[in-house]
């Protein structure tokens, strides 16, 4: 076991200086599981663990695999079809160099205006766009419960002084005001 625990802390110290890190001080706890330092780090890192404790490689060459797939021009082709077609776009067509995606200004440009996630766009990393729909429906909940407490009237009302707004363009701040004044007004007759 010594053999074995000083070939995972050479892989652990090796990981650190290719990653630029500090590696955690202890690998085990007294019952023999991995720290808590230790996985903490592994989750920040992405340190597989597989090659940390056995020196298995084949959990990396998978995950290197899934992640080339994700980067390939035909997997971030059909990103920004899809991207296009809930924006309601022309897709656009992903520019290559050598079986690698060049991030180009027009692609750049198409994802800013599709209100596409880069990192999703290019690499297919879904984190920021769950992040962002999180806070979106964090964001949006007290609106929505405020909508429901609104009677079957006021929500077509509401409705009413929404396309108004968007058809003579002015601001939904303004339209907002308005309405609640009606509604106050209603509500107090």
């Amino acid at each position: 076991m010594k053999t074995d625990m000083a070939a995972t802390r050479e892989r652990l110290e090796q990981f650190a200086e290719w990653t630029g890190t500090e590696a955690p001080a202890t690998i085990l706890d007294d019952e023999g599981a991995p720290t808590q330092e230790l996985l903490a780090y592994a989750r920040n890192e992405e340190l597989c663990l597989d090659w940390l404790f056995l020196g298995d490689v084949r959990p990396l060459v998978q995950a290197y695999r899934r992640r080339h797939e994700e980067m390939s021009w035909p997997r971030v082709q059909e990103r920004v079809d899809l991207l296009a077609k809930l924006a309601d776009m022309e897709p656009i067509r992903v520019e290559v160099d050598e079986d690698s995606v060049l991030l180009t200004d027009e692609l750049i440009a198409f994802c800013k205006e599709a209100r596409g996630d880069i990192d999703w766009l290019l690499c297919g990393k879904d984190e920021n766009v769950l992040r962002s729909h999180q806070s979106k429906v964090k964001e949006t909940e007290p609106l929505v419960e405020e909508v429901k407490s609104l009677s079957e009237a006021e929500r077509r009302g509401l409705q009413v002084a929404l396309r108004i707004a968007i058809r003579e363009k002015r601001s939904v701040e303004e339209a907002l005001a308005a309405y609640s004044e009606v509604v106050e007004e209603e509500r107090a007759a």
